[in-house]
């Protein structure tokens, strides 16, 4: 992971990035987003940036070794505003390129975050999570996940995309609970899990041996995530 969330504050979304400093000296990244637009980024600690390079980037845009475009992106990144769909865009070739990277990783942590912020209905919360099954990182399911914080249950599984689990394992895990090498633990997680309510305290402790191991490993820890960021 090129990026560790820690909190969200007044300034948005608190991101842990490495940029020159490394992963021993880290920079830590505010981002607020506001629907589509990032519309702010302050990076809170910077230590491990050395003058002339990552700290006049930060501090300037300008000084040292930069160039113009690190004026640009001091202007654009850290004192503008812009399109969560721009980030890809950013040019970081500012002559403190590990700096930069830093911060746009940074962002892109924040919009992940952000997308995984709940609809609130009372007291139930609904996340749209990804995870990874037998189709790995490259192919994540896509699950929602509703949780009743005040009865502190899981009210609802969906999933909602799932191409990279294969038929006689995941896919019919998700679809049936039964076919292929499933076994009896299959057609109980499908109609416990994702046909049915779950106490919070009880998520621990079901049994993903149902002959679509990571499947059904996939599914159980975005429902812990959802009920982490409930707490």
């Amino acid at each position: 992971m090129q990026w560790t969330y820690l909190e969200t504050t007044d300034d948005g979304y608190v991101m842990q990035v490495s940029g020159f400093g490394g992963t021993a000296n880290p920079m830590k990244v505010a981002v607020k987003i506001d629907g589509d637009t990032v519309s702010s980024v302050k990076v809170l600690e910077y230590a491990g940036e050395t003058a002339g390079y990552g700290k006049d980037l930060i501090e300037a845009g300008t000084g040292g070794v930069l160039n113009d475009k690190a004026k640009a992106f001091y202007d654009q990144i850290l004192n503008g505003s812009f399109a969560t769909s721009d980030v890809d865009g950013i040019d970081t070739s500012t002559g403190a390129t590990m700096t930069t990277k830093g911060i746009v990783n940074a962002i892109k942590g924040a919009i992940e975050q952000a997308q995984k912020a709940p609809v609130v209905d009372g007291d139930t919360y609904t996340y749209t999570l990804t995870a990874s099954g037998f189709g790995g990182e490259a192919n994540p399911m896509k699950i929602k996940v509703s949780v009743d914080k005040a009865k502190q249950t899981v009210t609802k599984v969906e999933i909602e995309e799932y191409a990279g689990e294969t038929a006689g394992y995941g896919k019919d895990l998700i679809e049936a609970g039964t076919g292929g090498v499933l076994n009896d633990k299959a057609k109980t997680f499908h109609d416990n899990v994702l046909n049915g309510e779950t106490k919070w305290d009880d998520v621990s402790g079901i049994d993903t041996s149902t002959g679509a191991t990571m499947t059904s490993k996939g599914i159980v820890s975005a429902i812990q995530e959802a009920i982490d960021q409930t707490k």
